[in-house]
């Protein structure tokens, strides 16, 4: 919600974060504002920025642990000394993280990693040897006596995944949201050429995934196959017994956090999808 809720250059300011936007009743689109009467939301946003340093890693007597992954640097004071870890990562763009350890003097603990609940592959080594680790409550626990050098290696696997919601959600049956690692997908019409309200997914159909450097601040962008149902053969009519039929096209699909930077237009996270 923070990311998609404030715009790329830091300016504006969703209140809320739709899942789909159209022309509203005075045929404007949904887009970000510059201020709100009541302005909870830009405070919250600083607020959150100030304080997100400390959501990263946490200590106990026994234990270090590291929730977030990003590039970046922890100095912990562990054990009557101070620890350094240097993060190494392309995260959330590529799921390898590297962990660099700096101390004055070998140091026993437990790390943990947290293994998201999307990642459902992933490998661990340490100083370049691969290990199973023990998996407590979402988290690889390695429990040795760490020394400076020691180098751990995390590579979570991130394959363009379709997601599907519970059958109570009505306005979603038979639809599916695109995924890659913890980043959720959107489609845009200023990509598309025709409305992306007629564009449908078919099941089997695979999704590439790229990174793009110059769009959107740099971004990994999901592309493939659809089908895009014709407006030919309607003449006007509202409703026909016969069956519609459909075009190949191709779709672009945007991290949703970054929609609504470029041109204003309609945009969708749950597509159709057909078998």
């Amino acid at each position: 919600n923070v990311l998609s809720g404030v715009s790329l250059d830091g300016t504006e300011f969703f209140y809320s974060n739709p899942l789909a936007s159209v022309k509203n009743k005075s045929s404007e689109y949904y887009k970000r504002s510059k201020w709100f009467n009541t302005a909870c939301c830009p405070p919250n946003i600083a607020r959150i920025l100030a304080s997100i340093g400390g959501y990263f890693y946490t200590q106990n007597e026994k234990n270090i642990a590291v929730h977030m992954y990003a590039e970046g640097e922890a100095n912990l004071h562990f054990g009557n000394q101070n620890i350094n870890i240097h993060q190494k990562t392309r995260y959330p763009w590529d799921g390898q993280v590297g962990l660099h350890f700096n101390m004055a003097t070998p140091v026993n603990f437990t790390l943990r990693l947290r293994i998201p609940s999307w990642c459902r592959q992933f490998s661990l080594r340490v100083n370049g040897i691969e290990i199973q680790p023990v998996i407590k409550k979402g988290y690889a626990c390695i429990l040795q006596t760490w020394h400076m050098g020691d180098i751990v290696e995390l590579d979570m696997q991130m394959p363009v995944t379709r997601v599907y919601s519970h059958p109570d959600v009505s306005q979603n049956i038979g639809c599916t949201a695109l995924q890659r690692g913890p980043v959720v997908y959107c489609i845009e019409s200023t990509d598309h050429e025709a409305g992306i309200n007629r564009l449908i997914l078919p099941r089997q159909e695979n999704i590439s995934a790229y990174f793009d450097p110059n769009l959107l601040s740099g971004v990994v962008v999901l592309q493939g196959n659809a089908l895009l149902l014709c407006e030919e053969g309607w003449n006007g009519i509202l409703y026909q017994a016969q069956e519609p039929s459909y075009t190949p096209c191709q779709f672009m699909a945007i991290p949703y956090y970054s929609w609504a930077n470029r041109t204003l237009g309609e945009m969708k996270v749950w597509l159709p999808e057909l078998p």
